[in-house]
């Protein structure tokens, strides 16, 4: 290998020998560009083709998808169960023809099970408070708000929108249908009115996408990350012109094509393929330049080898190529010192960024510092540097910083976030601060920043503690605006703001605690929100707000009764020294790991109560279903009010008590007639505790599909 080098060298120090080097170099540099530019536009073109015909084959999936699910909708708003449903004037009635709208619902959606989208209808003016969708039903203002993210009076202002236009779509964006199409269709039946409405999940392909109705997106997968695709969107509707085009797949790309008959417009902005277009021109292009490279050097090799060797057989240099050895080796030792100089500033370098980051590590607490400040005691400034600051004023000023604290053999280190911190070893408060003053004087004198000194702190967190309490004492500069040194000790003098949390707030969080309802957790987190972030308060009053919320803590404890299953929260001293050790962050988080098992624990515990109730409700449905029963008696039987029970039935089994009871009524039913296949309907209906026979043969008919006389036992 060396020797080919050397033989490489050789053969490029002659003077035809480089012309010819450079023509080569130069036609291969040429045509090495004209055929990877050739490459990358076919690449483009090949892009494009393909992202067109991705894009037509969607929008047409989607038609036909939806499409199909509009034909759905029809049927069921033309099906005489509709009719009758709109037509029902009493409860009963109405409860009733809502059973058998939802059997067509579920008739519908489920004939063609290969697509996936919902169903439902709401009457307007209905006695029953209900809405059904596939094949269940719920209350309606629950429903509404939990699929469509409006309440009752939102929804009904978008019912009077949807009675004038007929149709209508909803945004999905921010709701249980995310990624989904929303559409409302109003219908006018002979002796009511409803609304039917239309969740169609939306096929995702590779990139974003957005469907658009009247200028709104309605359904879009774009996140927090999208925002540049979402500004193109914003742009292409406020132009109303699509921004396709070959030139423009280079950078940005938008295709739009409308669909549901022209109601929407469907936006796609596929993957950004910039980097990989421009990877395939750079590896064209060295591919081209490295085979033309090795072909120049082949052909010189064999063009110089009689000359090369014939001049090393004399030991001479080629007259034409005369080189000063005495020369070269000057210049040579101008360039090793220069390299011996760089050398040794990088070593420097070095060694001062591999101490920042060991800094650096000791201040965020990924280490305790122990033996490795080799000092008594410990007292941290934090600088708070103007923002408006250029990147090369700033890298000036931080390299003045560092030779100031060169001199005075300070530690210099600059923190994520753009936080200069410099450590000073068994130095007290009052020369700190001098020194401070000095750095002011000598290079800060034209610039705005705000010093936050610490106490001193000894120990083996010191380091740790008097960063965080040099950072907490920083955030009270707007509280002294004419101050530029801002010393902790005199933090704690001064009358600050006090912390905010009312005795109302407290008694909510505990309610909601014992409760074991999650609404606790948000209003832990809005009042730490409102203390520790959208306040300015004093080092000791955010030691009191933690002591409060430990306090709080603890009384939650002591009323949870048989409900305990954790150990006793740790007390106000544990806390504090916490938070000396690893600042609010970690504290808060332990304060609220603690409200969060408390709030599992009860939910498992009334769990557990409610599943032992049910299985008591289900044995008394289970001896006396042959009985006029209901859920009176049930209530009654088991000592609560029908209310709860029908909510803990509802919860555990995931329908009414009616229904259930009927369910079951027909299982018996059934086996009876395994037993005895001579049974009339009468004896039937009566055996398994209905009044009538019609009302039996109907319900059978319900649960079975088929008419007691029409069963065959296996």
């Amino acid at each position: 290998m060396k020797k080919k080098i050397n033989g490489f060298r050789g053969a490029v120090r002659y003077r035809y020998q480089r012309i010819f080097t450079n023509i080569m170099l130069t036609f291969a540099l040429i045509f090495a560009l004209g055929a990877s530019g050739y490459i990358f536009f076919h690449s483009v073109q090949t892009e494009y083709s393909y992202n067109q015909g991705v894009m037509e084959n969607t929008a047409a999936s989607f038609e036909t998808m939806y499409s199909i699910a509009c034909q759905s909708v029809s049927n069921i708003r033309t099906s005489s169960s509709a009719s009758a449903w709109a037509a029902a004037k009493t409860e009963s009635e109405e409860r009733l023809e809502g059973v058998h709208l939802l059997a067509e619902i579920k008739k519908q959606v489920t004939w063609l099970n290969s697509y996936s989208y919902s169903i439902g209808a709401w009457k307007i003016g209905a006695r029953v408070t209900q809405c059904y969708m596939n094949s269940a039903s719920t209350d309606d203002s629950d429903f509404f708000y939990g699929q469509f993210g409006l309440d009752m009076e939102e929804w009904l202002a978008t019912v009077e929108q949807v009675r004038d236009y007929g149709t209508c779509f909803l945004t999905s964006t921010g709701t249980k249908n995310e990624e989904s199409l929303i559409c409302l269709f109003y219908n006018r039946h002979a002796s009511g009115e409803a609304i039917y409405f239309l969740i169609l999940p939306i096929s995702s392909v590779d990139g974003n996408w957005a469907l658009v109705w009247n200028g709104t997106v309605i359904s879009t997968n774009m996140d927090e990350d999208s925002e540049q695709d979402y500004a193109m969107l914003q742009k292409a509707l406020a132009e109303g012109t699509d921004q396709g085009g070959v030139l423009q797949h280079w950078t940005s790309h938008i295709y739009s094509v409308d669909v549901a008959d022209g109601q929407l417009q469907y936006y796609w902005f596929p993957e950004d393929t910039m980097v990989q277009q421009f990877l395939t021109l750079a590896a064209s292009f060295l591919m081209l330049m490295g085979v033309f490279s090795v072909l120049m050097y082949l052909l010189t090799q064999r063009i110089y080898s009689p000359v090369r060797s014939f001049m090393q057989e004399l030991e001479m240099e080629d007259p034409q190529g005369e080189i000063d050895e005495f020369a070269m080796l000057r210049n040579n030792v101008i360039q090793l010192k220069l390299l011996n100089r760089k050398m040794e500033e990088m070593l420097e370098n070095h060694r001062l960024q591999s101490q920042e980051d060991q800094y650096v590590r000791l201040l965020s607490g990924s280490v305790i510092a122990g033996e490795t400040m080799n000092c008594k005691s410990v007292c941290v400034t934090v600088f708070d540097v103007d923002e408006e600051m250029d990147d090369n004023s700033r890298f000036l000023l931080k390299n003045d910083i560092r030779i100031f604290a060169k001199q005075y053999e300070l530690i210099f280190v600059s923190m994520p976030q753009e936080k200069w911190v410099m450590i000073f070893r068994d130095q007290n408060v009052d020369q700190v601060e001098q020194i401070v003053q000095q750095l002011f004087a000598e290079v800060m004198e034209d610039r705005t920043v705000t010093a936050a000194i610490s106490e001193e702190k000894t120990g083996q967190t010191a380091l740790r503690q008097a960063y965080k309490q040099a950072v907490s004492v920083l955030r009270l500069q707007e509280a002294h605006p004419d101050e530029e040194i801002l010393r902790a000790d005199r933090m704690k003098k001064t009358a600050q703001e006090s912390y905010s949390y009312p005795v109302t707030t407290e008694n909510q969080l505990i309610h909601w605690t014992l409760e074991g309802d999650n609404a606790a957790l948000d209003l832990f987190d809005e009042c730490v929100r409102d203390n520790l972030q959208g306040r300015k308060i004093a080092i000791q009053q955010v030691e009191g707000f933690i002591l409060a919320l430990v306090s709080t803590i603890n009384r939650i404890y002591s009323r949870m009764g048989n409900e305990k299953s954790i150990d006793r929260p740790v007390s106000g001293a544990e806390v504090l020294a916490l938070y000396d050790a690893e600042g609010e962050q970690e504290v808060i988080s332990l304060l609220r790991n603690e409200i969060q098992k408390m709030i599992e624990t009860v939910a498992a515990q009334r769990t557990q109560s409610n599943t032992a109730l049910m299985n008591r409700m289900l044995g008394f449905i289970h001896d006396h279903y042959m009985y006029d029963i209901g859920l009176t008696d049930i209530a009654q039987e088991m000592g609560i009010t029908p209310q709860q029970c029908s909510l803990v039935f509802k919860q555990l089994t995931n329908e009414n008590y009616k229904n259930y009871l009927n369910g079951y009524r027909v299982k018996m039913a059934q086996q009876l007639q395994r037993e005895n296949p001579d049974i009339t309907t009468n004896e039937l209906a009566q055996l398994v505790g209905f009044n009538s026979a019609n009302s039996f043969i109907r319900v059978y008919k319900k649960y079975t599909g088929i008419s007691p006389q029409n069963y065959s036992p296996k």
